[in-house]
């Protein structure tokens, strides 16, 4: 997947690299931040951009309120400087749990093709901290 993808974050938590995020099987892998306000996890889809119809997130396999997200935003980008937001989540407790699957919708006004797609936490985490914490995220729509 390197060669189609590169993946990056804000910073990262030892052995919780942003390329376990695409580990969809390995339920033993997470990517986790560490720390800081602006959290994210970064897909550059390099030689493609991406019309982003819907997304999922697995949290990780770490116990109820612990550093699972609560708020977050769906950022896309075509320069990777200046982002648009795609989708937004506040205060949504249905992935505050080991290895819960959800699954979210874009607005038909916000699928536009970017290049980047980026996840960002917004405020504090389940456990009060800004780390920025998933098992896995997808990303289904229109590649370009």
């Amino acid at each position: 997947i390197e060669d189609a993808i590169n993946i990056t974050a804000s910073s990262v938590r030892d052995g919780c690299d942003p390329q376990n995020a695409v580990l969809y099987e390995d339920d033993d892998k997470k990517f986790m931040s560490s720390g800081g306000s602006d959290a994210n996890i970064c897909f550059d889809f390099k030689d493609h951009q991406v019309i982003l119809r819907n997304y999922t997130i697995k949290s990780a396999y770490s116990d109820k309120n612990n550093e699972h997200p609560k708020s977050w935003v769906i950022e896309g980008s075509e320069n990777g400087s200046s982002w648009e937001k795609c989708d937004e989540r506040n205060e949504y407790s249905e992935l505050n749990g080991p290895k819960i699957v959800r699954s979210f919708s874009i607005n038909q006004e916000n699928q536009k093709a970017f290049r980047f797609i980026r996840m960002r936490r917004m405020g504090k985490n389940w456990h009060g901290d800004d780390d920025l914490m998933i098992g896995s995220i997808e990303f289904f729509g229109i590649l370009k």
